[in-house]
């Protein structure tokens, strides 16, 4: 299965979902409104930078500007195919923090074409939040049956 999902409680009431198609290969989907607020919710998937991808790779991520450079604040969470050292990420996420980084887990992997190379293969899926969003926890589950393995992070708000 290829695509983005989003699961909500009934107590966030009449929320708004937006399904984006600017990216290369897979639409995203952005949240607001209802208990939300101003709050933007992004469920993100970009295209892999595989030989062939790597300009629509680029473009993908270029997109997050929208989120993390914009006037309202916002949570971009997903499966970036990119690490924090991928200077096309870096770019599209300024300002935004990474969960994993707030709580000093940047390194853990999140990828691994097999169960056996998980542990040791790159973090590509993240949660970024805009200024004034922290990560209080960030947590990284084993999925039976995926190759990318849950991120499970708690965020706090700005009162």
């Amino acid at each position: 299965m290829e695509g983005v999902a989003v699961a909500l409680p009934d107590r966030l009431a009449d929320v708004d979902v937006r399904i984006g198609t600017e990216t290369s290969s897979f639409p995203y989907l952005e949240l607001s409104g209802g208990a939300l607020g101003d709050l933007r919710v992004v469920s993100f998937h970009s295209m892999a930078p595989v030989p062939g991808s790597v300009p629509e790779w680029r473009s993908d991520l270029a997109l997050l500007g929208q989120w993390c450079a914009g006037p309202t604040p916002a949570i971009v969470a997903g499966d970036f195919n990119a690490t924090l050292d991928h200077s096309a990420l870096r770019a599209g996420t300024a300002g935004c923090g990474d969960a994993a980084s707030q709580r000093g887990q940047g390194l853990v992997p999140t990828w691994g074409p097999s169960p056996r190379t998980r542990e040791f293969g790159p973090q590509i899926d993240h949660v970024f939040a805009t200024d004034g969003i922290v990560a209080e926890t960030f947590e990284v589950i084993d999925v039976a049956g995926s190759d990318h393995r849950a991120v499970l992070t708690t965020l706090r708000l700005p009162a």
